[in-house]
């Protein structure tokens, strides 16, 4: 539904842009998957969307072995929230963007990169809340070539710099732990 619902609507805003002509230009973004520690409030950890979700069944018990990244439900590449609304601001003073489709982000992604990020940071105790709640790794995604995802023009005409993997879902994570401890678990 989601990718449908969005190609529906690039597909109508190109159309608007060709017949209306109007006197603004138009961007339009093409992420990678999208993480980040989400800004909404939120009652509990079932309201949490998918791609806070994925993260945190990695320490939620779901797994206990690293999955394969795409029975985790990950496509391999992300960008970070934050990252895509500074791209998006960008877009709003970079001539450079008027008119565009640009793919942004497309840092590699595989749930072992998640789970051994995640176990650094606890490791290093920033984390504490995850030692012993990670699933072990045993190499399913081994082999597993990265994505390439094609995201150099947007990067670079809006001279985009994206946070590390630490910081991406080390905060996601602190984000979880503290509804976690709000609930009482």
């Amino acid at each position: 539904m989601y990718c449908s619902s969005k190609k529906e609507a690039e597909l109508a805003i190109w159309e608007f842009v060709e017949t209306e002509k109007p006197d603004f230009s138009v961007t339009v973004f093409l992420p990678a998957l999208i993480f980040g520690p989400p800004i909404q409030a939120l009652p509990d950890v079932k309201h949490l969307n998918f791609s806070v979700n994925v993260v945190y069944n990695f320490f939620n018990g779901t797994f206990d072995e690293v999955p394969n990244t795409h029975a985790a439900g990950l496509f391999p590449s992300y960008v970070d929230v934050r990252d895509l609304a500074t791209a998006h601001v960008r877009s709003l003073t970079y001539p450079g963007a008027a008119n565009k489709r640009l793919l942004i982000g497309g840092a590699a992604l595989t749930s072992s990169l998640i789970v051994k990020t995640l176990q650094g940071l606890a490791e290093k105790g920033e984390l504490a809340g995850l030692k012993g709640r990670l699933p072990k790794d045993t190499g399913k995604d081994v082999g597993l070539s990265a994505a390439r995802v094609g995201a150099k023009e947007g990067n670079e005409i809006l001279g985009m710099t994206f946070r590390s993997a630490e910081e991406t879902f080390g905060d996601l994570a602190r984000k979880i732990l503290e509804l976690e401890k709000k609930e009482g678990k």
